[in-house]
């Protein structure tokens, strides 16, 4: 929007004088966006630009100023954003995975080294093919900090902050676009731009020396050593103990803590002064302070493993049952439940980086619309903080949905200017804000509502397949943008029809607030969409 932009650019005028057989005299030259008009009394000419084009001074240098990506190559600037979403959606097929290979920590530090990597690189490109590749695998890599950073959120702390934390999490993006804003705004070239928006990666070569890898990756690949170095860490920089008595256990089955005994069992081996049942993973469970700590299964129903097939294979009373993302076609509720999720993922992306794509062009200054856009989102992200927690995540996305819908589609009934010249530029720009903050909302809920609805045994899996619908909402946003072009009000309208009809999807999913994850495709079955399953124990 910023290292693409077009500060407005006409033909530079050119020598015509053996061109044509014009009577000089009564002879007008107008230079547009891609021709020259010649008018005479005569007749009337166009051609297209020979010398070039010439440009403003919104920016000292963009891809399009530098490149001349306009009139018939003006879609290459879409384009470019679209090879980056398509790289984004590579990664969570690529990339996001080799977290349950390698570790949380070293997948994600790896992601953040390389990405300045590629991102400084491209201020020393100087051409459109190789800028274009390189954007590519900025996407991959992003993609891949993104998801793993939440992942590694909702394993490092308890579920009854995942609200908090979630909607926390988001802030940071909003504030990054708040700040590129600003930073657009002081450095005018987009070469020096690029380099500015990668420094701050470089800062995370410092978390190497007190960055965790998550306790429940390490347990789930028996790295029981290294469990029980963050466990003793843990207990001390928060200066507490865990109880001696603690055991790991399955929380679907707790009466195996009361027949199991560490001196007839070998799957047991001990962490420090505690034992771990090291069959199963671990993970902090629902308390607020260390000696209230249940460590309970995560990802498993009594005992897990994954096969060579990608499948979850689950011992439950003897039985063995194999677990696959087919699953979540297989029963008629689960399928309403996948297919809706997979909806929302889509409109959701589609919609917010279309809406964000759009604002700089929006009437007004390209800065200060950007720099709004973000601050509507903390604050759409700061109610979420309220209504997640009291009104659960059902209604909330039925209702920010539907603002963001009507919002969008209000904006194709007012006019730039009022009969009498008023300018209605204010409205329009608060409308579309609305509509922005509408978005935010159902976007950071919907993350969260789907990780609360997919079943432990292919979670990974299930939120990974949603991300692919959602990146193909990212590739096909800014080709929206660009019939904006030519039809104003599409993109706005589009956005604002299919949210409306995922605030009506809405309504069949299940409300998932203060309820214990499903561990089983078996217990999504179980959902009902009106009565939420047993409410957790909260702790405080």
């Amino acid at each position: 929007m910023f290292i693409g932009g077009d500060p407005g650019h006409k033909c530079k005028l050119f020598n015509h004088s053996n061109l044509f057989d014009f009577n000089s005299s009564d002879l007008k030259v107008e230079a547009r966006k891609c021709d020259v008009l010649f008018t005479s009394s005569q007749r009337n000419v166009t051609e297209k630009c020979q010398e070039g084009w010439e440009y403003g001074t919104d920016f000292d240098s963009s891809i399009l100023k530098e490149w001349n990506l306009v009139c018939d190559r003006d879609f290459l600037v879409q384009l470019e954003q679209t090879i980056f979403m398509i790289g984004s959606a590579c990664g969570t097929l690529i990339v996001t995975p080799l977290s349950d290979l390698f570790g949380r920590k070293w997948t994600l530090l790896s992601c953040l080294w390389l990405q300045p990597v590629f991102g400084i690189g491209l201020a020393f490109v100087n051409d459109f093919v190789l800028y274009s590749i390189i954007r590519f695998f900025i996407g991959l890599l992003n993609i891949a900090i993104a998801l793993t950073a939440y992942v590694m959120m909702s394993e490092m702390f308890p579920s009854s902050h995942r609200t908090k934390l979630s909607v926390v999490l988001n802030c940071s993006w909003s504030i990054g676009v708040a700040l590129l804003a600003l930073l657009a705004y002081l450095i005018r070239s987009w070469r020096y731009l690029e380099v500015a928006i990668f420094i701050p990666n470089l800062i995370t070569f410092i978390y190497f020396c007190f960055f965790p890898e998550s306790l429940t990756w390490l347990v789930a690949k028996g790295k029981v050593r290294e469990a029980e170095k963050l466990i003793k860490r843990i207990e001390k920089v928060n200066k507490l103990r865990l109880p001696s008595d603690l055991v790991v256990i399955n929380s679907n089955d707790k009466s195996d803590r009361e027949n199991s005994s560490c001196s007839t069992d070998s799957s047991c081996s001990p962490i420090g002064n505690h034992t771990q049942y090291s069959s199963t993973p671990v993970t902090l469970s629902d308390s607020n302070h260390l000696d209230e700590i249940d460590l309970q299964i995560t990802g498993r129903s009594d005992v897990q493993k994954e096969d060579m097939t990608g499948s979850s294979v689950v011992v439950v009373g003897g039985r063995v049952r194999h677990y696959s993302v087919l699953d979540l076609f297989r029963t008629p509720r689960i399928l309403r439940y996948t297919l809706i999720n997979f909806y929302l993922w889509f409109v959701n992306n589609l919609s917010y980086f279309g809406i964000m794509f759009s604002t700089p062009s929006l009437h007004g200054n390209r800065y200060l619309n950007l720099a709004l856009s973000g601050f509507v989102e903390l604050l759409a992200l700061f109610l979420c903080l309220f209504v997640l927690e009291r009104y659960g995540r059902r209604k909330p996305v039925i209702f920010f949905m539907f603002l963001c819908g009507v919002m969008n589609i209000s904006t194709l009934f007012v006019p730039q200017k009022t009969a009498s010249g008023v300018d209605l530029t204010p409205l329009i720009v608060t409308m579309a804000m609305i509509g922005k903050f509408g978005i935010t909302g159902s976007y950071s809920t919907v993350y969260l509502y789907s990780t609360e609805i997919f079943p432990t045994v292919i979670r990974n899996q299930a939120v990974g397949l949603s991300s692919f619908f959602e990146n193909l909402g990212s590739i096909a946003a800014p080709f929206m943008v660009y019939a904006a072009k030519t039809m104003t009000s599409l993109p706005l309208v589009v956005f604002g029809v299919l949210t409306l009809v995922g605030a009506f999807l809405g309504c069949f999913l299940p409300e998932t607030h203060r309820t214990a994850l499903p561990s089983t495709v078996e217990q999504v079955n179980e959902l009902d969409s009106h009565t939420p399953r047993t409410l957790l124990k909260m702790s405080g």
